[in-house]
């Protein structure tokens, strides 16, 4: 009886330590090794660390130095560039959706939230004009972006831009592999049944 303790106390030891160190998905291993990384170990963490993505380095730091320019802004340049004119994301359909939010306008889980998150961010949608189809079938995901003033930071709308487009491209190959892990843990769970 007390080894059986025993051995489920080290089990449980063991669970927690694999919790406690994220993943990493290396895309350049063949696609069955990540999508079993993914299956044992990232349903039991929740994210992952992306490395062989194929992302030129210059522009992974170029969007970071960026960023980090634009928040280093004094709050008044940063709210000049308010995405959403004073509004909560919640309110409702505007002409811009990404860019700047300041503390206190966004609340990320608004049904167990009773005050907004005091976080400051900047975000970006797929850009295309207010008048393309796009944006009336995806209203709020794509459409126009605002953008700092380019006399405050000349280089943030192209060193973003860059970034997201990059990482757009990767978007798909890494789905894929979730997929092939969920597809994995579906026929698991259904020959469990059986």
């Amino acid at each position: 009886h007390m080894s059986h303790l025993n051995a489920v106390g080290l089990l449980l030891q063991e669970q927690a330590a694999d919790a406690d160190v994220i993943p990493i998905i290396d895309l350049t291993l063949p696609e069955s090794t990540n999508a079993g990384i993914i299956r044992e170990k990232v349903s039991k963490v929740g994210f992952f660390y992306l490395e062989g993505h194929g992302l030129d380095p210059a522009t992974i730091e170029n969007c970071f130095s960026a960023m980090r320019a634009f928040f280093s802004l004094p709050q008044h340049a940063k709210a000049q560039q308010h995405g959403c004119d004073g509004r909560r994301w919640e309110e409702g359909p505007r002409d811009k959706w990404g860019g700047y939010l300041a503390p206190g306008l966004s609340t990320l889980d608004p049904h167990n939230q009773t005050k907004p998150d005091q976080k400051e961010s900047w975000s970006m949608t797929r850009e295309y004009p207010s008048s393309h189809p796009q944006c009336k079938q995806w209203p709020g995901l794509q459409g126009p972006n605002s953008w700092p003033n380019p006399s405050l930071l000349p280089q943030f709308q192209g060193d973003v831009k860059r970034y997201f487009e990059a990482v757009s491209l990767l978007g798909p190959r890494v789905m894929s592999l979730v997929a092939l892990a969920s597809s994995w843990c579906s026929k698991s769970a259904g020959s469990l049944g059986a």
